[in-house]
């Protein structure tokens, strides 16, 4: 049972020695062959490499910032959403439900949602997700900038509707919120 904890520690050390700013003395006292890259100078494979162990490790925001990663490219687990609190631009990954009120509350703003899986975020967000037209219907355009989306806060309510047989239309003249995500 104790064993995963020298793990966990092992691999954090690692991690914390890769991401440091020692000076090249500094750096070859821990390895007396060669100072490891800065993250400017890393290749892309050491790219994707210190990628995977984001994912494999599920390394909170903190983590991925110093290992170098902008704050956009962060990546939350467990369907969290990425929020940047406004007054340190520091990244927290939270609930669905907790990213939507730290945004009224004006305590900070999203960053991502969930990309892979929009149908989620919409309807976290109290939206109706249509994915034939990949559309959020009735969420806020914070909320769609999140997601990536183009946001429209008055489509018409028939947009998708064509006339058959040439027929003429009637629609409600009513607007409604949609955000159409690509």
């Amino acid at each position: 049972m104790q064993s995963w904890k020298a793990i966990f520690f092992v691999i954090i050390l690692a991690l914390s020695i890769l991401t440091s700013n020692l000076a090249p003395a500094q750096a070859n006292v821990i390895n007396s062959t060669k100072s490891e890259p800065t993250q400017s100078e890393l290749t892309s494979d050491q790219m994707l490499k210190q990628l995977e162990i984001i994912k494999s490790k599920h390394a909170t925001p903190k983590q991925q910032m110093s290992m170098g990663l902008p704050i956009d490219e962060i990546v939350c687990f467990n369907n969290m959403i990425l929020v940047k609190k406004l007054s340190t631009n520091s990244p927290a990954c939270v609930k669905p439900q907790t990213a939507q009120k730290l945004v009224e509350r004006g305590w900070g703003e999203m960053v991502s949602m969930n990309k892979t899986n929009p149908e989620s975020t919409c309807k976290a967000n109290g939206g109706q997700w249509d994915e034939k037209y990949r559309e959020c219907v009735g969420v806020s355009s914070q909320a769609c900038k999140a997601l990536n989306g183009t946001y429209d806060e008055c489509a018409s309510a028939c947009r998708h509707i064509t006339p058959a047989n040439g027929e003429k239309q009637v629609c409600i003249a009513v607007c409604v919120q949609v955000c159409s995500v690509k």
